[in-house]
């Protein structure tokens, strides 16, 4: 038996009403880590989850505002969505904010939360030619290019 982080952010912005949900659906890291992991069933189960997220957010939609609960968390509305606490899925902390733009928003902190804590593809460095080529052709409209003088200074270190 282990355990899986699954990565996913929920949006619920109730005086909008918007409902949404984005998860990660990579899934490299976990199998480089668990020898048995079947990465068809854990896409599947994401598209179940991504299914329930629309089912809930079409039956919100169908509520006239004055009938809705006005209580709701979307901790309430993750439960409903999953409910089954045998299979150990737990909820982060919830976080609460103003938003215009729902949509946005949950992208923003898709980006911020989940898709950050992978590496960065590492950017070849350019060289100082390739560095010089940028500001060459400003620096001699300005006719400063005949006063500089190239130098290496090394910082303490």
């Amino acid at each position: 038996m282990y355990g899986l982080k699954l990565m996913l952010v929920i949006l619920y912005a109730p005086v909008v009403p918007h409902l949404g949900a984005r998860l990660d659906t990579r899934y490299e890291r976990l199998s480089k880590t668990f020898s048995d992991f079947n990465g068809d069933n854990f896409r599947r189960v994401l598209r179940r989850f991504e299914h329930a997220v629309d089912r809930c957010r079409e039956e919100r939609q169908n509520v006239l505002p004055m009938l809705a609960e006005p209580n709701d968390t979307v901790d309430q509305i993750a439960r409903q969505i999953w409910p089954h606490e045998e299979l150990s899925f737990r909820f982060g902390p919830t976080l609460a904010g103003i938003t215009d733009s729902p949509e946005e928003e949950l992208d923003e902190i898709f980006e911020r939360m989940v898709l950050s804590q992978y590496p960065r593809e590492d950017k070849q460095s350019r060289s100082d030619d390739e560095i010089w080529t940028v500001y060459k052709r400003p620096l001699a409209e300005k006719a400063v290019v005949s006063v500089l003088r190239q130098t290496t200074r090394f910082l303490p270190g």
